[in-house]
């Protein structure tokens, strides 16, 4: 479906209507969108879900808006989103609807994990007794969507990117109707989906779609560019760090998280600042290092998180996987509640680096915007684990 989103809504209705219920019984070759059979058949375990899930790019939705009258068995709703207007209060009534499959994507990286999300702990919205610090807590619960921390469903949102939102519904499968958000960022670039896998829910999610119907329904008329992740970040350029003292910096840091503040101090993008590290806690690796770390951790049984972020959201697999497989240019991770997609083509760039004793591999792409970055999964009692470290460290260099 390579038509533009003009192309698709100038079309007529029914023929619009013919290509999305097309869409809905093909997935693409190019771009393995996820999740696999299995993990359909264990959001609906007694169903035989035939539908694709890669109907939520933005000429598809759009079409699919406009095609309405006459697809009854495809029908889309635009939602009100508007970044942090209502876009926390959606996925806050998300956690009503039980297992969910959601999915955060960018254009070289994906995460797809099916799950019950997490609430926030109740302590968390608990009266202290300080007007102006409860009303603090207030707002910053339900910017974090009330919940979502931890276990299979572990988002990060940044809300103000939530310009759109869509609820799509797929009845042209009789015996396994779908139901999924759709949200797209100011460009009409994919950011975030969130499927209903479960079918005790349903007038939940029908209930949610009517409380956050938008008054307008027709199509968006203007579109607008969104920088890159990392262009918004004020930087200065490679001669003017002052390395000696950034060195020191990295090094003073007791605390993996405490590295956001030296790239602020120093005024460093993400790709700039293990480029510039120091050589014995960032190391280059070559491209073929992401396979084979995905590899080692199916092969020793290596839990790893996996971060993808688009500006929106990001998304975090914390967990084993199981099956890697390589699909033309991407490396797929194939599980049955999981699926995690990276362009390998698009790697120019990786890093193993340590902070704090932590260890991490970051993947970027020809523009040094971050694709994924993978650590070890820790706890408390094995706060860095040493199977994850070695496997970090035998990763082959540039």
């Amino acid at each position: 479906m390579k038509q533009s989103i003009h192309q698709l809504v100038a079309l007529p209705l029914a023929m619009a209507s013919a290509l999305l219920l097309g869409a809905c019984a093909h997935q693409s070759d190019a771009v393995p969108a996820g999740p696999n059979k299995s993990a359909v058949h264990a959001a609906w375990p007694t169903q035989q879900c035939s539908f694709s899930t890669q109907v939520d790019d933005w000429p598809s939705i759009t079409a699919g808006l406009a095609a309405a009258a006459v697809a009854p068995q495809f029908s889309v709703v635009r939602l009100q989103a508007e970044g942090v207007k209502s876009a926390p209060d959606i996925m806050a009534r998300v956690l009503d609807l039980g297992q969910v499959q959601v999915r955060s994507a960018q254009a070289n990286a994906s995460i797809s994990r099916v799950g019950i999300p997490n609430r926030l702990p109740e302590a968390w919205s608990r009266s202290s007794g300080d007007a102006a610090k409860d009303e603090a807590q207030r707002i910053s619960n339900r910017l974090n969507g009330s919940g979502y921390f931890g276990d299979k469903v572990d988002l990060r949102f940044r809300f103000p990117a939530w310009e759109y939102a869509f609820a799509l519904t797929d009845t042209s499968d009789a015996d396994c109707a779908r139901r999924s958000l759709v949200f797209f960022n100011a460009a009409g670039q994919l950011i975030h989906t969130v499927t209903l896998a479960n079918t005790s829910h349903e007038a939940d999610f029908d209930a949610l779609v009517q409380d956050f119907r938008h008054a307008d329904q027709s199509v968006p008329a203007k579109l607008e560019p969104v920088q890159a992740l990392d262009a918004q970040a004020a930087s200065v350029p490679d001669a003017q760090v002052d390395l000696k003292a950034y060195h020191e910096a990295w090094n003073a840091i007791d605390d993996v998280h405490q590295f956001n503040r030296v790239l602020r101090d120093f005024k460093l993008k993400r790709e700039q600042s293990v480029r510039l590290g120091p050589t014995d806690k960032a190391r280059a690796l070559a491209p073929a290092a992401v396979e084979e770390l995905l590899r080692s951790a199916v092969k020793e049984a290596i839990p790893i998180m996996v971060f993808v972020s688009n500006g929106a959201v990001i998304q975090v697999h914390g967990d084993t996987i199981h099956n890697v497989r390589a699909v033309g240019d991407w490396l797929i991770v194939d599980d049955p509640d999981s699926y995690i997609t990276i362009n390998r083509a698009a790697v120019h760039s990786a890093w193993a680096i340590e902070r704090a004793g932590v260890y991490s591999v970051d993947v970027f792409d020809g523009q040094a915007q971050l694709i994924a970055s993978f650590f070890g999964v820790r706890s408390k009692d094995n706060p860095e684990p040493a199977p994850w470290i070695n496997l970090v460290k035998r990763l082959p260099a540039q």
